[in-house]
């Protein structure tokens, strides 16, 4: 098992570097709360600003599937589901406005529109180069030397470069590959993606009963920086520090880590009340004051997270890279942040928070993790609170079930739409998936149970019947990250 997951992972890498809640048991877990609501085209001839050279990327076709340069050994095709190294290109600049396009070391090749394009030149000359045309709505074609275009051919055979005029199937939209990727763990979500998924744990004094139950312990471990001190601590320097201690040996033992923070509203001191507290709610006026550089609740903010940054340097220091899931269900409509979509809403703090903790404090150890619930409005929701495709790693959906429905195909699909090639996960849940569903769904990358509700909503048959599945990863199975 683990030579496989060790074959996989240097697929992954080779790819990308080439490129509310209580963690207490007497509070309880509201889910029933959804945020009030508010707040073919011309192409062009010459897009060279707009071409992304030097950067790895993934091309998706009309068909909703990915390009795929096959490693050199079969034509060129657009029928994968996911993108792995073998659909990730890097776009090079060719000279003359063109570009040429290199996967697995090898270069895309028109083949001068005589037979399928195919993926297996070692250097490029005149029917490896395209002209990069934007064609509006996001979306690009590409012009081979012999003035046609190369055509997905909707994923029916291999792709082409025939045709004289672009139109759907010509079309492909395009997403940059963050690059080059350091995260081992990063890069582990994307070697299982579409194959394998983490079964987790929210809550320290959750994981041995894990493996009580079920004999294995949780390939993920998940804590709060939290808003109150717990597990016998009684300042919040000595809970955060017991987190991060923990976060390191579960670290050590090759778990991937996860953490969130029900932060003290920028209002009040900490620590403070769940009611009242996580749960309150800031005026229209001490949002924008809070969005504001240099204001008096905006310094508050920042003083905050000062505390945290703290423990993670720590973190960092000691090579633990953190899964982080800040301002989580922020389409929830009881958190103090929550509940507020557009620009200037939740997504705004949520650079803001990015921004500061990343550029300022340095910590780099960060993964990011922009989270929602899955409430009826979840389809205008991945798109209202959006923080951008740049400050987010991974896309989570906490799955509660807020909609009536549980893990729905529908919901599923629109998080891999809104997600492209980067990872999806389960963020928190209080029913776990089967394995079976893991299996239809196999995107998932990892699955959080939520504190107490993992042993309140299922049978102990249910949780060891997961975390002994043949497609769901556990400790024992995890391949560490030195």
């Amino acid at each position: 098992m683990k030579k496989k997951l060790v074959t996989l992972l240097k697929n992954s890498i080779a790819a990308f570097l080439s490129a509310g809640l209580c963690l207490s048991s007497s509070c309880t877990k509201d889910v029933s709360a959804p945020a009030a609501s508010g707040n073919a085209g011309v192409q062009t001839t010459n897009p060279r600003a707009a071409t992304p050279v030097g950067k790895s990327i993934v091309l998706r076709g009309f068909n909703g599937k990915y390009l795929s340069g096959e490693n050199g050994a079969q034509a060129v095709t657009c029928t994968r589901p996911a993108a792995g190294s073998w659909e990730t290109f890097l776009v090079v600049d060719a000279g003359g406005g063109k570009v040429a396009l290199k996967s697995q070391g090898k270069y895309l090749s028109s083949e001068n529109g005589t037979q399928a394009v195919t993926c297996n030149r070692t250097s490029y000359s005149t029917w490896e180069m395209f002209d990069w045309v934007e064609s509006g709505n996001g979306k690009i074609s590409l012009r081979g030397n012999n003035g046609k275009y190369i055509s997905s051919e909707n994923g029916t055979q291999a792709v082409t470069c025939n045709r004289a005029t672009a139109s759907d199937w010509e079309y492909f939209t395009y997403q940059v590959v963050p690059g080059p990727l350091s995260f081992k763990s990063l890069n582990y979500l994307y070697s299982i993606s579409g194959q394998k998924t983490v079964a987790g744990q929210q809550g320290m004094q959750y994981w041995q009963p894990m493996k009580d139950i079920s004999n294995k312990y949780p390939g993920l471990w998940g804590e709060d920086f939290s808003f109150q001190p717990f597990q016998g601590t009684s300042t919040m320097a000595q809970w955060r520090s017991l987190v991060t201690s923990t976060a390191k040996t579960r670290w050590n033992s090759g778990a991937l880590i996860a953490l969130m923070f029900h932060a003290c509203p920028p209002t009040q001191a900490e620590p403070c009340q769940w009611d009242g507290g996580v749960k309150s709610h800031l005026s229209d006026s001490q949002w924008n004051e809070l969005i504001t550089n240099g204001t008096t609740l905006n310094n508050n903010w920042k003083a905050r997270l000062d505390l945290i940054a703290t423990y993670l340097q720590d973190l960092k220091n000691n090579g633990v890279e953190v899964l982080f899931r800040p301002f989580h269900e922020m389409n929830q409509g009881v958190f103090w942040w929550a509940g507020r979509p557009g620009p200037n809403g939740t997504a705004k703090l949520y650079q803001i928070t990015h921004d500061y903790l990343v550029n300022t404090k340095g910590l780099t150890n960060l993964i990011w993790v922009w989270n929602l619930q899955d409430f009826g409005s979840l389809s205008s929701d991945l798109n209202s609170y959006d923080p951008g495709s740049s400050y987010w790693d991974v896309l989570a959906l906490d799955n509660y079930g807020s909609d009536g429905t549980g893990f729905t195909t529908t919901k599923y699909n629109l998080l891999l739409n809104k997600a492209g090639s980067k990872p999806i996960a389960i963020g928190e849940c209080g029913t776990l998936p089967t394995s079976s569903l893991l299996a239809s769904q196999p995107r998932w990358v990892y699955l959080l149970g939520w504190a107490e509700l993992t042993q309140q909503q299922n049978s102990n048959s249910a949780i060891s019947g997961l975390y002994n599945a043949g497609n769901v990863f556990t400790l024992d199975e995890m391949t560490g990250w030195q």
